[in-house]
Formats: structure tokens, sequence, C-alpha cells
């Protein structure tokens, strides 16, 4: 046996963590309350309209043009 630690798993990245919106099993169901709250907040700092009808993959796309268009989250 050695000493030596061992890595922490949340230092890794996750293997799906950058998966593509449109391959999740679960994209087509309504958005989180958590990426509601989140794209309401980007979509008054950008100045543009929220949709509350958008499915979580969805969301995630818009939230990542809103987080390049208001230099947030990246």
């Amino acid at each position: 046996m050695t000493d030596q630690p061992t890595a922490n798993p949340k230092d890794q990245p996750v293997g799906n963590a950058e998966k593509d919106p449109d391959d999740w099993t679960t994209g087509d169901q309504a958005m989180t309350g958590a990426q509601a709250s989140y794209l309401k907040t980007l979509s008054e700092e950008a100045g543009e309209d929220f949709d509350e009808t958008l499915t979580k993959a969805d969301a995630s796309k818009r939230i990542d043009a809103l987080q390049a268009a208001t230099g947030r989250g990246r």
C-alpha cells in the first residue's frame, strides 16, 4: 500500500458534462426551475424577452447564448 492521496472525483471533469443538449434524453421536458430563474435573470440583463415555454435543451442553449452576450458564466 502507498500513502499517495487518491484523486478527488470533484476535480475531474464529468464525461457527459459537455453533452450536446440535443442529445439529452430529457431535453424535451420543460426547463427546470433553476434554468428558468437563471434564464430570466440573463434575459433581463441582455434586454431580451424571457420565454417560459422553452424545453430543458432549448433553455440550455439560450443560457449559453445569453451568457456569451452578457459576459456572464464563462
